[in-house]
């Protein structure tokens, strides 16, 4: 449970009591590289802690992929769409690397939110970080040419987590080809 509560208390500080009751329900899975956490057009209404590993969301838009999001370890993901809507989720979660997660039943969430207050701030948490993540994303694509897309996204996370992404999810992620994406990563360096 150390890792489980170390998660937690990174997003907000939980009592132990609390916690406790959260690790109850809690259920460790593990996924190998490849392997689908959530399909595009499934109902999946759990939330995911990230133990260890990298996943990817993406969704298809004809044969192209856009990327939305990497998470990595203590990131907490979900499909909001399946939890919220209660409808087939739009985007794909996929594994980069293998990856342990915690996963936790929103059912089981939602009846301990009335239950905890600390755990329901800790859920408030969660939720402001998707939307902060949503919108540095907007920005990061928003703003700027190729170079200064490239040069933000080499600043939100050290460089162990993104030497692990494959090219072609990055450029995908920042709405470039692999080809722009190369180009760009020599003249990064050189700058270095």
């Amino acid at each position: 449970m150390n890792v489980f509560s170390d998660i937690i208390h990174a997003m907000y500080p939980v009592s132990d009591e609390s916690i406790g009751k959260l690790w109850a329900h809690a259920e460790i899975i593990t996924l190998q590289k490849g392997e689908f956490l959530i399909k595009d057009g499934t109902v999946n209404r759990n939330l995911y802690l990230i133990k260890s590993g990298l996943l990817r969301s993406f969704h298809l838009e004809g044969d192209r992929e856009d990327t939305l999001w990497f998470a990595t370890d203590g990131d907490a993901v979900a499909s909001m769409h399946s939890i919220f809507a209660k409808s087939p989720a739009i985007a794909d979660i996929i594994a980069l690397t293998e990856t342990t997660l915690f996963q936790i039943p929103w059912t089981t969430l939602e009846t301990l939110y009335e239950q905890c207050h600390d755990l329901a701030n800790w859920g408030r948490r969660i939720a402001e970080e998707e939307l902060y993540c949503l919108e540095r994303r907007y920005r990061i694509l928003g703003t700027g040419d190729a170079y200064s897309r490239f040069r933000a996204f080499m600043n939100l996370r050290p460089n162990s987590f993104i030497r692990e992404i494959p090219l072609k999810d990055i450029a995908s992620y920042l709405g470039m080809t692999p080809q722009t994406l190369s180009k760009l990563r020599a003249r990064y360096a050189a700058e270095k």
